[in-house]
């Protein structure tokens, strides 16, 4: 497994899916925090953002795909949070 994460988002997901025939586009990010299991990531609609868990790393995170920049909010240690609920 990789020592650095990676969160790959197909286009479909942030503009909904191809026309038939078409080949979707994949973008990747690595994710800049090292062994921290990042899971679930859901893309919100109104802003963009992906969002995601942290699961060894007890932290939320989002990534901006359009700047490529991550922000991070750390959880209580040993939170572990395995599954990010949109609501």
């Amino acid at each position: 497994m990789s020592k650095h994460p990676v969160i790959l988002i197909l286009v479909l997901m942030l503009s909904g899916s191809p026309a038939w025939g078409e080949v979707p586009v994949i973008t990747e990010w690595t994710v800049p925090y090292a062994d921290s299991r990042p899971r679930d990531p859901d893309v919100d609609q109104a802003t963009g953002r992906v969002w995601f868990v942290g699961q060894t790393g007890d932290y939320v995170a989002a990534l901006d795909p359009v700047e490529g920049t991550f922000q991070k909010w750390p959880l209580a240690p040993v939170a572990g949070p395995h599954n990010l609920i949109v609501a």
